[in-house]
């Protein structure tokens, strides 16, 4: 009776330890196109420097648009239930994903989602933190990294009138222009 006791026992623990491993797993990296050569680094969970290549979006003017290209793979054996993608800032969004990154998406064990994120700024700088929540048992749920960007608006030109009489000359933003008479920007 004991040897059957054991034997059961062991069948029991082969069935049950596999199962306990069988897990989704997240990973998310950057696309980086760097002379042609295209590779994906990792941005790790909770990784808040965003000054690496995938991560800063460097400037980007008012009124357009920045897009990176990133992915979510899923490392685990068992499907990855993706079920939100967020920015703490209205000026990034994720325009090809389900809601906008709202809405459940799945990651198949061993595959992949390739999804833009997208700059849009209003403002002259951001860094927010990308959320992504998902089923991944772990601590990786939340999974959160930081990205930048800096919005810039047009450069502005003033005109001046010398004296009423004479041309007009050019006072560009950022050319440390004093004001003077003889330029006609002494008010």
């Amino acid at each position: 009776m004991k040897t059957f006791l054991s034997l059961l026992l062991q069948c029991v623990l082969l069935l049950a330890v596999p199962a306990a491993w069988a897990a989704p797993d997240i990973l998310v990296e950057g696309r980086v196109n760097s002379a042609g050569v295209i590779t994906w680094p990792n941005i790790g969970d909770e990784d808040l420097d965003a000054s690496q290549t995938a991560t800063n979006f460097g400037t980007v003017s008012f009124g357009q648009s920045g897009d990176r290209t990133f992915r979510i793979r899923n490392t685990g054996n068992q499907n990855l239930a993706v079920t939100s993608v967020a920015a703490n800032s209205t000026q990034w969004s994720f325009p090809d994903l389900p809601g906008g990154g709202a809405n459940t998406f799945n990651v198949p064990a061993g595959d992949e989602r390739v999804f833009i994120i997208r700059y849009t700024p209003v403002t002259s700088g951001s860094t927010p933190i990308i959320t992504i929540r998902s089923n991944d048992p772990d601590a990786e749920d939340p999974y959160t990294f930081a990205v930048t960007g800096n919005g810039e608006g047009p450069e502005i030109a003033i005109g001046g009138d010398t004296l009423a009489a004479g041309p007009f000359n050019n006072i560009t933003d950022g050319g440390g222009n004093t004001p003077s008479v003889g330029t006609g920007t002494n008010f």
